[in-house]
């Protein structure tokens, strides 16, 4: 869907609400650029004590502010010598809670219900990043009277369909399914994602506008004319419980064939990683090489033959995911060894240059990876030229006059719908 930039953004203020470290989202980045270069200030508000914006100047109009929690009743914690203390300090705090009529959500989550209540009307668009901070900021937003703030909800996860805490998931869908109703417009990272919520929230089609903001190819380096024997593979991403990685490696285990497998991200398995690596005796053939800057990670991918991007496919959101490693793996001009999930699928399929592990066994990645490896060079120089194109053709489709629109369109349009509700 496109959307023209037809009302400028010089001028506006827009609150970015993001609860994560923006040092390593290098999506929020480019989009926070792409805003300022449009004329408007950003601004971020965030609950998470190690959300950094040093970034070279980059985003040097965004400031961070950490608001302290207002709460009345405060006891903390790890003062209680006694577990009976904990619980009866839990039921103190959220029984304050009800009495003050505040969300039932986390210390952290008031101190944001307090900073937006004082702050939000100075704003023209609020940008909320995901769940997390969604159902504070309608809270405060229903709170200010008179005209308020545009919600421009965008979401590059659907957390509140993730599977490994049912109980704190079906929180979220039930916040969200209560917030999303004053949401003016929604950005979804994938067109699995966009289609979720058409399916799940048919009602919100009035008055909110769902737009697709591709995850984002880098530009392309230069390629290493070093041999491709043995193959070089990369799983470039975060190394967690929710992913297939002792899969992978049992898969290894049982590869015929040369290859060179290293790990890149952020260990969360280390131990069972390292257990599993010796176990199999697998440590000539697989290395954990740490982490990297994520603005360096096209180049690292780019030395390598095929990029591996390994969903389990458990729940939803993993299903529906369109995995943000596929566009660094296309803008470095390498193959794909991936999940047959439908949204890697969806993403991948056209470009011609993935194999799929049809399911998530060790024998499905050991039968995938020997397929990939087993590659002859000129076909597989054809497929890494094809993600090669695929990469160019991702980042032509982001539009940047398209997202510019959707903020333009918030900041700029009447505010009916708001003053009415105040």
């Amino acid at each position: 869907m496109k959307k023209q930039a037809n009302n400028s953004l010089c001028g506006k203020r827009v609150l970015l609400i993001f609860q994560a470290n923006i040092e390593f989202s290098a999506r929020v980045r480019r989009e926070i650029d792409i805003l300022q270069t449009a004329g408007a200030t950003i601004d971020l508000v965030s609950t998470v004590s190690n959300a950094q914006v040093n970034l070279n100047g980059h985003v040097h109009q965004v400031r961070s502010f950490e608001p302290q929690d207002e709460i009345l009743v405060q006891i903390p914690c790890s003062e209680h010598p006694h577990r009976a203390l904990r619980i009866l300090s839990n039921i103190t705090r959220n029984a304050a809670r009800k009495i003050l009529r505040l969300p039932m959500t986390s210390r952290k989550k008031s101190a944001l219900f307090y900073f937006l209540l004082q702050h939000l009307e100075a704003y023209d668009v609020l940008w909320v990043y995901d769940v997390y901070g969604l159902y504070s900021a309608v809270q405060a937003h229903k709170k200010v009277s008179g005209i308020k703030p545009k919600i421009v909800y965008e979401v590059q996860d659907l957390v509140s369909e993730y599977g490994f805490c049912k109980s704190l998931s079906r929180k979220r869908k039930k916040w969200e399914s209560q917030a999303i109703l004053q949401v003016d417009k929604i950005i979804t990272a994938g067109e699995l994602y966009r289609d979720y919520y058409i399916e799940h929230y048919p009602e919100t089609t009035a008055v909110c506008d769902v737009l697709i903001w591709p995850n984002f190819a880098h530009a392309l380096p230069e390629k290493d004319p070093k041999s491709n024997c043995p193959r070089r593979l990369i799983f470039y991403g975060n190394l967690a419980h929710n992913r297939p990685i002792e899969e992978i490696l049992q898969g290894l285990s049982i590869v015929k064939g040369e290859y060179l497998f290293d790990f890149v991200g952020d260990n969360r398995i280390s131990e069972i990683f390292y257990d599993t690596v010796d176990s199999l005796k697998l440590a000539s053939k697989v290395r954990y090489l740490g982490q990297v800057d994520p603005s360096a990670g096209v180049e690292l991918v780019s030395h390598y033959d095929f990029g591996v991007v390994a969903l389990a496919g458990d729940d939803e959101n993993e299903r529906r995911a369109p995995a943000s490693k596929v566009g660094t793996y296309f803008a470095a001009g390498v193959a794909i060894i991936a999940s047959s999930t439908p949204g890697i699928e969806n993403l991948t399929r056209q470009s011609g240059s993935t194999v799929y592990a049809e399911g998530n066994t060790p024998k499905d990645w050991a039968v995938a990876i020997e397929r990939a490896i087993s590659i002859p060079d000129d076909k597989l120089a054809s497929m890494k030229g094809r993600s090669s194109i695929a990469g160019i053709e991702l980042e032509q489709s982001a539009n940047k006059e398209d997202y510019i629109g959707v903020f333009s369109e918030a900041a700029n349009s009447p505010n009916l719908k708001h003053a009415r509700q105040g």
